[in-house]
């Protein structure tokens, strides 16, 4: 039916979904400094329990390579973790939201895409990355600076 098109409905969440989803929370909560609180959505159904040694895996990757980063900050002071946009492409709104920006020693700006899946290769324009760099700079949100994209893959075969 055309409205699947138009607004999907969601999809049964995977044990690779509710693993990618924990550990997204639990960055977005590291970076704001803030106690676990389960989204009412999460209470709804029974889920299966998840794989802690592997999501403790994924976040000492994370710790790694983005534990001692500065995040960037709204002009409200808030966090660019989890930042929600609505943006124009191609006679479609998209929404989404971007997983973090941190600042760059050089004074710019980098948007990373933490994924807990598989490897792949970028591979054109219509990238989620730039999606996530036009979507920050019409937010106004760059402020001119350089603006560096990055996915940073956290599952097991991330080296």
């Amino acid at each position: 039916d055309a409205w699947d098109l138009v607004r999907p409905l969601p999809e049964r969440p995977t044990a690779a979904r509710r693993i990618g989803t924990e550990v997204h929370r639990l960055i977005e909560e590291s970076s704001r400094g803030m106690s676990a609180f389960p989204e009412e959505t999460e209470l709804d159904q029974p889920s299966e329990v998840s794989e802690p040694s592997r999501i403790g895996e994924m976040l000492a990757r994370f710790r790694e390579q983005y534990g001692d980063r500065r995040v960037a900050t709204l002009p409200s002071g808030e966090a660019m973790v989890e930042l929600p946009f609505a943006l124009r492409r191609n006679g479609r709104i998209v929404r989404g939201r971007i997983d973090a920006v941190y600042e760059t020693d050089d004074g710019g700006l980098e948007i990373v895409d933490f994924k807990t899946g598989r490897r792949f290769e970028r591979k054109d324009e219509a990238d989620q990355l730039e999606l996530y760099g036009d979507a920050l700079r019409a937010l106004g949100l760059d402020g001119g600076k350089p603006v560096t994209l990055t996915y940073a893959f956290l599952g097991e075969d991330s080296g």
